[in-house]
């Protein structure tokens, strides 16, 4: 049964939502997560804060949204590399690795603002989680190889993406003490040891 076509009011809600997240995406960058108020996005979409609330119950939700909208396939298409790789080779996640620290240094403003709100509000936290889940289902290879050595696969899989999120805040912001090639190898292994074949 086909769709029917969305009514112009639809496509009005859809079109206002849009640029919600736009908004919201550009003043977390430039200003952080606890920086940026409501009022500032509100403003820079042409809306009104009774329009937002409409869409996002509040500024957690318009952050969660605007990752999904606007960068989330970018991961997602990471996440299928990895799983795809056969076999999983030292070199191979060295370059997987290579890859992810790029789609985070492409939007590193908004990622670091993403870590404050999962790192000082629950609901974020909670959301990041859930998150994480959702990606399982495009690494069913990486589980069951996780399966192997572990009794719960899916946690050991949210611990390595927590480690790996946490990581790439450090290097984000510069607190890290090596080079961009030292934290890319380095975080690489513990990928490796998860992943490769051990002889």
């Amino acid at each position: 049964m086909e769709r029917e076509p969305r009514t112009l009011r639809e496509e009005q809600q859809r079109a206002t939502r849009y640029k919600l997240i736009q908004a919201a995406f550009k003043c977390f960058t430039h200003k952080g997560f606890h920086d940026t108020t409501i009022a500032e996005i509100v403003k820079a979409a042409g809306t009104s804060r009774a329009t937002f609330y409409l869409h996002f119950a509040g500024k957690s939700e318009a952050l969660a949204a605007s990752w999904a909208e606007l960068e989330q396939s970018r991961m997602i298409e990471q996440w299928h590399k990895l799983d795809a790789m056969d076999p999983w080779t030292e070199a191979g996640i060295h370059g997987w690795m290579a890859d992810m620290i790029d789609v985070w240094e492409d939007a590193r403003n908004f990622a670091i603002a993403s870590n404050q709100a999962v790192s000082s509000n629950i609901e974020m936290s909670q959301q990041w989680f859930r998150g994480i889940s959702e990606y399982m289902e495009y690494v069913p290879n990486v589980l069951r190889r996780l399966a192997q050595d572990s009794d719960n696969p899916a946690y050991r899989f949210m611990m390595l993406c927590t480690q790996m999120d946490r990581s790439v805040f450090m290097y984000l912001t510069e607190s890290f003490p090596g080079t961009r090639d030292e934290f890319v190898a380095t975080l690489g292994e513990f990928w490796r040891d998860a992943l490769v074949e051990r002889s």
